[in-house]
């Protein structure tokens, strides 16, 4: 993502920065900031206007991933299942 045009301008990485910060401040005891929301952040960008990106990261975190939660139970499943279909599709 840091390669596309909107991330090449200090407009672009403003905002980026501006959701990231604010998402810290949002919900400090429970993720911060987290290496990879800056990715999914910028996935949003490119087509939400800051604010409703913004809202729809929290969403994203909060609701639906899973993955930044203290345990991150969502990411271990997630690498469980997929390291048994690789194990299953590319069997040693």
């Amino acid at each position: 993502m840091p390669d596309l045009p909107i991330f090449q301008t200090k407009e672009g990485l403003s905002k980026l920065s501006n959701i990231l910060h604010a998402y810290a401040l949002r919900s400090p005891d429970v993720v911060g900031y987290c290496q990879g929301t800056n990715i999914i952040c910028a996935g949003l960008l490119q087509v939400l206007e800051e604010e409703d990106a913004f809202w729809a990261l929290c969403v994203l975190v909060e609701a639906r991933l899973g993955y930044y939660a203290p345990s991150m139970i969502s990411l271990k499943v997630d690498q469980s299942v997929l390291q048994r279909v690789v194990s299953f599709r590319l069997p040693r």
